[in-house]
């Protein structure tokens, strides 16, 4: 499911950009969101990164496991695997306060209509969790 939804936090100060060797380029209106497991068909809680421009990159039903990396301002997923030099960077705020700093995971890029999907693992979950309940304060 694209867009709003319940269970969905959408991060309102979320900056998307697409990083290759030689460039670095803002997605225009994409949209990032916390889906919270439970709500709106969700297994597990995830991100939701939403531009149809992300489906050039990771084709829908599309996907694999990324390295997920501390950014200053956020989260980087290196998709150096697929194309060298090719990531995708999120900056925001809240998800910037996901990863100590230089900190590195796995995490789970799969492609659905309209954006791509995060999975992390489960200590990142509780952290990610944890900083919705923040949120909510």
């Amino acid at each position: 499911m694209t867009g709003p939804a319940p269970g969905k936090i959408k991060l309102h100060n979320a900056k998307v950009f697409v990083k290759t060797s030689s460039s670095r380029t803002l997605l225009e209106n994409a949209e990032v969101y916390i889906h919270l497991k439970g709500y709106s068909r969700a297994r597990v809680t995830h991100i939701d990164v939403e531009h149809p421009k992300l489906n050039e990159i990771i084709p829908v039903k599309g996907g694999g496991f990324y390295r997920i990396l501390w950014h200053p301002r956020g989260i980087e997923i290196s998709l150096s695997r697929l194309v060298p030099g090719l990531s995708i960077i999120i900056e925001d705020p809240v998800l910037a306060k996901l990863m100590k700093p230089m900190e590195k995971s796995w995490c789970y890029v799969g492609g659905k209509a309209g954006g791509i999907f995060i999975g992390l693992k489960k200590h990142l979950i509780e952290r990610l969790e944890k900083l919705v309940k923040d949120l909510e304060k």
